[in-house]
């Protein structure tokens, strides 16, 4: 038995919607005309981020200006400085709690213990769900235009935390932050592209 199939007309009502909101999407990051070589970028913390996960984003900070040296779009790390093109300010942060991880384990073990129970009872169809807590922090991201017109996105990053101490939550987390200024450098790398 199948139960999708891309003849039946609502497979094809959720392709089409699944491709014109994924069109829609606001863009991650701010883009500029004409692209720029060179950013400088600053990183700031709200005092509420916590000191250690504060100096590990900035060490993962630290090394993606270092790497980015002899790429074609090159982020200088302008924190000391007063002005740079870009600012990228941590608001906020959250790590799982342990409750979160208890509700986690339970809520995973009725959505995997679902299929077999709904097979059993002979349903024609079976589903099965998981719930895994997320570290997350927001950031928002500031570009000042040569015009002086100043643009802002705001960004969550997610990093994993189900069943991991708060320790080593936050090592996780400002690795995702890694994989964030990996795809800021990725996208001002293709605005440059689109140019040559």
């Amino acid at each position: 038995m199948r139960l999708l199939s891309i003849k039946h007309p609502g497979c094809i009502a959720f392709l089409v919607l699944a491709c014109l909101l994924s069109s829609c999407a606001s863009r991650e990051f701010i883009s500029t005309y004409p692209p720029r070589t060179v950013w400088t970028v600053k990183l700031v913390f709200d005092p509420i981020v916590p000191e250690p996960l504060q100096d590990m984003i900035t060490a993962e900070f630290k090394e993606f200006t270092y790497q980015s040296s002899g790429q074609p779009v090159k982020f200088v790390d302008a924190s000391e400085e007063p002005d740079a093109d870009m600012t990228i300010h941590v608001r906020m942060y959250k790590h799982v709690t342990a409750g979160q991880s208890a509700a986690g384990v339970f809520v995973t073990m009725l959505g995997f213990a679902a299929p077999v129970l709904m097979a059993a009872a002979g349903s024609p169809i079976v589903i099965t769900f998981w719930y895994f807590p997320k570290t997350q922090s927001l950031s928002e991201i500031y570009v000042n235009h040569d015009s002086g017109v100043q643009g802002t996105r705001m960004h969550r990053v997610l990093g994993p935390g189900f069943l991991r101490t708060p320790e080593r939550q936050a090592v996780l987390h400002s690795r995702a932050y890694r994989f964030f200024f990996i795809r800021m450098a990725r996208h001002y790398e293709k605005e440059l592209r689109k140019l040559k």
